[in-house]
């Protein structure tokens, strides 16, 4: 009996749970969350120079530009665990080069490596 007049008024004995501080990505299927700041740690172990490609992406003449797409499309692959877009199958796969980099903007202002003055550029 209590235990229905606790569920009708909205009672609960447990306490909720704790807000979690976890990064929520779509990776071209599904929606996954990864922790920040492994997902930081590996990101930046894999290219320290992440910020600086990111200026490099979008300050940088053409050849600097297709380089730092490269290694920024590369690190954020590995570190996300997503794959390139694969339209050949019957469901697509994978992010575009576009939502990679978006990912990547979206991660990083979400950890505070980029401010809100370089986000403006990127």
């Amino acid at each position: 009996m209590f235990r229905f007049i606790s569920r009708l008024l909205g009672y609960r004995a447990d306490p909720p749970p704790p807000p979690r501080c976890l990064f929520p990505f779509w990776d071209g299927q599904h929606w996954r969350t990864v922790d920040p700041h492994l997902t930081r740690d590996t990101l930046f172990r894999i290219r320290p120079d992440v910020v600086e490609l990111m200026t490099d992406l979008m300050t940088g003449d053409e050849a600097d530009a297709r380089i730092a797409e490269h290694f920024l499309l590369t690190a954020t692959r590995e570190a996300f665990g997503v794959e390139q877009f694969d339209g050949t199958n019957s469901e697509p796969r994978g992010l575009t080069v576009v939502e990679t980099l978006g990912l990547l903007k979206a991660f990083l202002t979400f950890t505070g490596n980029i401010t809100s003055e370089a986000n403006a550029n990127v």
